[in-house]
């Protein structure tokens, strides 16, 4: 089968989730003998997380430059490409990974009529009110949503990454259930598991000092503002406790979260250790006691690669008690749920597996059972496909 995958929000960071997400996809699909080409806004030189894979993914790059309003002209580019690469070669299916206002495989190839496949990552129209100002007006929600009930509507099949962004698109974009599957994130086993070399953290710091470890952009949505308002507590019963955030700035800068710690005059007890390949991360959290997902109390029916991620290396999780975690999560068993926005019981949560070493290995034994019975990128890419054969 030939698919051409659109995917104009992938860029050069290979860290970024929705890159990981999209290229895991193309890499499993054509491991299993399908034909994938992608448009997005890279080539293969610049994600050598993807060129150690394989090698016949054929990219097609469209507009990259970083400028003011470059998601409209990636747009155009995009709908222009489209149009050109179907008008020239036989497709069996476009697969269009899904953006406010973006759509160009859809629609393209409904003039072409060839079947089409919608990807949803997240509540699109929220997480633009997040950097948005003009997003939150009563003329932009509306024509938002009369935008996304109309694009859902279109394509032949949809799905969504949970099941709580299935029913915000039922509800709320008037999107059709029955059109709608539900195919999560995964995690890489090859890359995160626990046959690796660690980098050393725990001789560093020693034996003693429990390691809590945050992966992730560093962003008021992922939440990291939340770990850090609760590490005072924390220190307060374990002096010797050691923090190791993992990620690019993004939202906040790590000068502004690094005056934080230095305001909560938290000393040497926490670690920026910037941006890490992603092949790299197992090193870190192999050595950690426990991995956090701290995020804000809006849900976006997102799909969390971290926690996928902490529990294929056997790491016991504490997250933030929202809808689509609780999907992922059952409380108590194979993670910890818990209102990470209040720093209290956070930082309980944290402390009450800091000081029960069986707990931590029995929940982490547990994670890592689930991580790899249901959220692979393998197991995800077969209900793609059924989802493919289908449309």
């Amino acid at each position: 089968m030939k698919i051409l995958m659109v995917s104009p929000s992938i860029d050069n960071s290979e860290n970024l989730a929705q890159t990981i997400h999209q290229l895991q996809f193309a890499k499993e699909l054509e491991l299993r003998g399908f034909e994938v080409h992608l448009i997005c806004r890279t080539g293969r030189k610049a994600l050598p997380f993807i060129k150690k894979s394989v090698k016949n993914i054929i990219f097609h790059k469209i507009f990259s430059a970083d400028i003011p309003y470059k998601r409209i002209f990636f747009t155009i580019h995009t709908r222009t490409l489209v149009n050109s690469m179907l008008k020239k070669e036989k497709f069996d299916l476009v697969h269009d990974r899904g953006y406010l206002f973006g759509g160009a495989g859809i629609d393209t190839a409904k003039k072409f009529s060839l079947p089409t496949v919608l990807q949803v990552d997240d509540d699109w129209i929220r997480t633009e009110c997040l950097t948005s100002r003009l997003a939150r007006t009563n003329f932009y929600q509306h024509m938002a949503k009369r935008w996304c009930s109309r694009i859902m509507n279109d394509t032949d099949k949809a799905f969504t990454v949970t099941e709580t962004l299935k029913r915000i698109a039922v509800k709320e974009w008037n999107a059709e259930a029955r059109k709608i599957s539900i195919i999560p994130n995964g995690v890489d086993v090859e890359i995160f598991n626990t046959d690796v070399e660690p980098f050393g953290f725990k001789k560093r710091f020693g034996k003693n000092s429990p390691i809590i470890t945050f992966v992730g952009a560093l962003g008021p949505w992922h939440g990291i503002q939340n770990l850090i308002n609760a590490i005072p507590l924390i220190l307060k019963e374990n002096a010797d406790a050691k923090f190791l955030i993992v990620g690019k700035a993004k939202e906040y800068s790590t000068t502004q979260l690094k005056e934080m710690v230095e305001k909560l005059k938290l000393g040497d007890a926490v670690h920026f250790l910037g941006s890490v390949k992603h092949e790299e991360v197992p090193r870190i959290l192999i050595e950690s006691d426990i991995g956090v997902a701290p995020y804000s109390n809006r849900d976006y029916g997102f799909s969390p690669l971290k926690i996928f991620e902490y529990m294929a290396c056997s790491l016991p999780v504490v997250c933030s008690d929202l809808p689509s975690t609780r999907e992922i999560i059952e409380n108590g068993k194979d993670g910890i749920l818990v209102k990470a926005w209040k720093r209290e019981d956070f930082a309980n949560a944290i402390l009450e597996l800091m000081c029960n070493e069986q707990k931590r290995k029995r929940i982490g034994a547990e994670g890592k059972k689930k991580a790899l019975g249901n959220y692979t990128w393998e197991k995800s890419t077969e209900k793609l496909i059924r989802l493919y054969n289908s449309s």
